[in-house]
Formats: C-alpha cells, sequence, structure tokens
C-alpha cells in the first residue's frame, strides 16, 4: 500500500533551487517509487528521518500519522549529512 506522500515547503524549496531536469527525475522517481511499492526507505543514524537515494541525491522523509509520509528535504549526497545534522 502506498504512503500518503506530502512534499513539504522546504522539500519544494530544494527542487526548486535544482536544474529542471534533476528536479523532475527526483519527484518523479519518489512519487513512482510510492504508487509502484518500490519506496524502500533507509534509516538515517541517530536521527529520526528515513533516507531514499535518487542518484547523487537523497531525500529524507519523516514518518505521520498512520500511512503518511512528509519529504522533508532533498540535498545533494556530498551535503546532505552535514545539513540535516544542522552543521
Amino acid at each position: 500500500m502506498p504512503f500518503d506522500l506530502v512534499w513539504t515547503d522546504q522539500a519544494r524549496k530544494n527542487l526548486g533551487k535544482l536544474e529542471q531536469g534533476t528536479a523532475k527525475r527526483i519527484f518523479g522517481k519518489v512519487n513512482w517509487a510510492n504508487e509502484n511499492n518500490l519506496l524502500f526507505l533507509e534509516k538515517v543514524a541517530s536521527l529520526p528521518l528515513m533516507k531514499y537515494r535518487v542518484g547523487a541525491y537523497r531525500v529524507f522523509f519523516e514518518k505521520g500519522p498512520e500511512n503518511s509520509l512528509f519529504a522533508m528535504t532533498v540535498r545533494h549526497r556530498s551535503k546532505a549529512y552535514e545539513r540535516v545534522r544542522g552543521k
């Protein structure tokens, strides 16, 4: 069963800063994986977040009530973990 996926304002802002083709690929891949029950999330160590890898980018999620999932932020892998941890 797919999640009720919600893209937060921050995640949309992150996508808006990327090249249009890259942003469309990330958005499309996450939504496609969710619709096809292939959104396999990994736990981020020591944080209450989950991550999904799309090429060189990481999409970070937070579980919501019931079956909802919030896309919190989108970052390039080289900066993803320092930004998530607040560095």
